[in-house]
């Protein structure tokens, strides 16, 4: 769900027991078991004609969390430099 998860109540009965079955990811609900009263956005996993095995095969949309490194560098000037920089194939600079 990409949106208007908040405004559903939390999974319960028959849906807790399938999300467990699955080990569904925090956020994942079933279509089929929820009764929206507020605006919500829903991204399908599957295809409407996929089959229950499909459902086992990670695809990457259930996402992943991972530590990354972000590096940010501003150099002085740098425009000036690029705009002097002669292209190192010409037939190819704009």
């Amino acid at each position: 769900m990409t949106k208007g998860l908040r405004n559903l109540p939390e999974p319960s009965g028959l849906e807790a027991k399938a999300l467990a079955r699955i080990g569904a990811t925090p956020g994942m609900r079933l279509a089929c078991q929820i009764y929206p009263t507020a605006e919500i956005s829903v991204m399908p996993l599957l295809a409407a004609d996929a089959r229950a095995t499909d459902g086992m095969v990670h695809a990457g949309l259930e996402g992943s969390e991972r530590l990354i490194t972000v590096m940010f560098v501003d150099l002085r000037a740098s425009t000036a430099l690029g705009e002097a920089i002669r292209p190192l194939y010409p037939q190819y600079s704009p």
